[in-house]
């Protein structure tokens, strides 16, 4: 079975701080519901959403065990995960992905 959702584990632009992009299937019904199941030990919890209905971008705050972070989700179907302050976080959420069944880790080039 081939994994549904693909994604990079990259530096933010112009920063040494990494970020989860998801780049296939975040268009399917099913993605977040599969990343909140991939990464449900750490207890995620929406804590505030922000519709930018200007765009249609979405953004969400999402408090777990570690600490808070953001999702944003765009027209174009692509997300980010990251965390102004709490890399550790970051890498426990990739962590959690490369064990899912879902999800699957593309190499990053920097073009």
């Amino acid at each position: 079975m081939s994994k549904k959702y693909k994604y990079y584990y990259r530096p933010e632009y112009g920063s040494d701080k990494l970020l989860i992009e998801f780049f296939e299937g975040v268009g399917d019904d099913s993605f977040f519901k599969d990343l909140l199941e991939a990464i449900a030990d750490i207890q995620p919890v929406v804590k505030h959403i922000e519709d930018i209905r200007v765009i249609d971008d979405m953004a969400l705050t999402i408090e777990t065990d570690y600490g808070e972070f953001l999702y944003s989700k765009d027209i174009w179907n692509m997300a980010i995960i990251m965390s102004e302050s709490n890399q550790r976080l970051i890498d426990a959420i990739e962590e959690h992905l490369s064990v899912s069944p879902y999800f699957e880790r593309e190499a990053w080039v920097n073009a």
